[in-house]
């Protein structure tokens, strides 16, 4: 375990240590311009030409995922470890270590993907026609790359606001130009032309915001011959992130396994449809994702102070609000996916219905997976992130092959859906000996007892009655109050959920709180006074 913490600098002491509601809203602009352009380019391109986009968008990802080499998560960790025990100087050698490894990595990345652009439209197209778009995606990997290791830096940092104000305009940035590009140049390479100019803007935010956003820490950027704190940290660096780097490919490998499997077996049109499932199922990540980003640096710094007391509690906590917030949608949507589908994009997307209702159902089942991920990266246990990936891989692989050539769509989605569980007791079990992972099982089971009564009361009558938009909306609304009443009975929100979740409400959030308290069975609670800044009880008694 790391030593005690000395008491951080003056320009150490002023950074934020909270910001979850600022990620939530990157998250939820990230959410909404991916769905805005997926729907639109449902509408535009034909089914052949969304395969490949696909395939396309599949491809850049994995190239930046392995051209990062895990050294964002890296950098991440040890500035919010370095941060928790105030040691400036490291601090500064490692920012100016991430600017220089962002632009050599930007530029292997690019490189790669070019180089390699004849074989893969080859493999994946059956066709060299696209050869030069792949290498123009090459670009847009390389720029990714540099974004993603210079936003690790302001999560470590723990800049949250900083993070979520240039994640939300490179978002938009990215999914925006396309759009607007499609409509005086219509095709897939316009496409990736929007990608790269959107990644281009947003890279330079990113660096911008690194610049302007970590002033305490300017030195470092503008001093000469500053390198990464010495050989013991250089080497600690590279032994956490050397896991990460293969987790994350095998895992970024693992999610697009199902997809990849299903372009070479069956038609690019069913490949384009099945898309859609996947992407509703990890766009309601967005949901529990901002928890995890805000929890990692939180817990490397508790980690630096040697803090166990509190890990453990975080993490209990977090795991309890992921599940209250997540299951219930995850279970809603997929009671409603059939007209959803279809008032989004059409009659044609229908058929992934049930892909989408396995899918969200088996996600909701493993989300403390998410958690159990943030902590194992806080506290350096990054190995079995990596026995995590590779299994998940190999359940993926095997059941999708498997299956794909029998059951299509439904056969992907088991493949999928494996890799969550496989993960999930993957990282339990080897937590496990840390004596660091707590559930709160009782109220786990009440929580998914309430969303289960809620299923049922939209979902059977649906399949009954059929898909009309006024019983939809009517069902989900009885869906809503049959939720929140049955959560009230069975006493499913513990005090430490209600009281984390007031605390990340912004002011104009007042209104909710008073419905949580009630949700929660809170009697003369001190939340809606705390939210607002009024004074509370405990105030009167202490003036």
């Amino acid at each position: 375990m790391p030593r005690g913490p000395r008491a951080p600098p003056p320009e150490l002491a002023e950074l934020p240590p909270r910001g979850l509601t600022w990620v939530y809203a990157s998250s939820t602009v990230f959410f909404v311009t991916g769905g805005i352009f997926y729907l639109y380019l449902a509408h535009v391109l034909a089914p052949d030409d969304l395969g490949t986009v696909v395939v396309l968008s599949a491809v850049a990802l994995i190239a930046s995922t392995a051209a990062v080499l895990g050294l964002g998560a890296g950098f991440q960790h040890f500035l919010a470890f370095y941060l928790g025990r105030g040691d400036g100087d490291r601090l500064r050698n490692l920012v100016s270590s991430a600017l220089a490894t962002a632009a050599v990595l930007a530029v292997v990345a690019a490189v790669a993907v070019a180089s390699a652009s004849w074989p893969l439209s080859v493999f994946f197209f059956h066709t060299p026609r696209f050869a030069l778009t792949i290498e123009l995606l090459g670009l847009y990997s390389g720029l990714a790359t540099a974004a993603t290791i210079l936003q690790s830096v302001l999560l470590g940092l723990q800049r949250f606001a900083v993070y979520a104000r240039v994640y939300m305009a490179a978002s938009i940035a990215t999914y925006g130009l396309p759009v607007l590009l499609l409509q005086f140049v219509p095709g897939v390479v316009t496409i990736v032309v929007g990608w790269t100019a959107g990644s281009a803007i947003g890279l330079l935010l990113c660096l911008v915001a690194v610049l302007r956003g970590t002033r305490p820490l300017a030195p470092l950027m503008l001093g000469r011959g500053a390198r990464l704190g010495g050989a013991p940290i250089s080497r600690s660096l590279l032994l956490y992130s050397i896991p990460i780097f293969a987790s994350s490919l095998i895992g970024t490998s693992a999610s697009y396994v199902d997809r990849l499997v299903l372009a070479s077996l069956t038609a690019l049109s069913t490949v384009g449809v099945y898309n859609y499932a996947i992407l509703m199922t990890t766009g309601s990540m967005f949901l529990v994702g901002p928890v995890a980003t805000v929890l990692v640096p939180r817990i490397s710094a508790m980690f630096g102070r040697s803090d166990l007391d509190a890990i453990r509690a975080a993490g209990r906590t977090s795991i309890t609000l992921v599940v209250l917030v997540f299951v219930p949608f995850a279970l809603g949507l997929a009671a409603v996916g059939p007209f959803v589908l279809r008032l989004l994009l059409g009659s044609t997307f229908v058929s992934a219905s049930v892909p989408l209702a396995m899918l969200l159902v088996i996600s909701a089942a493993s989300i403390p997976y998410v958690i159990l991920v943030a902590l194992a990266s806080g506290i350096r246990r990054t190995g079995l992130l990596l026995e995590a990936s590779a299994l998940a891989l190999l359940a993926n692989v095997g059941l999708s092959v498997g299956l794909v050539p029998s059951a299509g769509m439904i056969g992907a989605a088991v493949g999928n859906s494996a890799m969550y569980w496989v993960a999930l007791l993957t990282v339990y079990f080897g937590l496990r000996g840390t004596d660091l992972v707590r559930f709160d099982t009782a109220s786990i089971a009440r929580i998914w007892l309430a969303s289960l009564a809620m299923f049922v009361t939209v979902a059977l009558p649906l399949a009954l009655l059929g898909y009309r938009a006024a019983f939809v909306v009517g069902f989900i609304a009885v869906g809503v109050v049959v939720l929140l009443v049955s959560l009230r009975l069975v006493r499913a929100v513990p005090a430490d959920a209600v009281t984390a979740l007031v605390a990340q409400l912004p002011k104009w959030a007042a209104f909710v709180c008073p419905l949580v308290c009630w949700v929660a069975g809170c009697h003369d609670c001190d939340h809606p006074a705390e939210l607002s800044g009024a004074p509370t009880r405990g105030d009167a008694e202490a003036k």
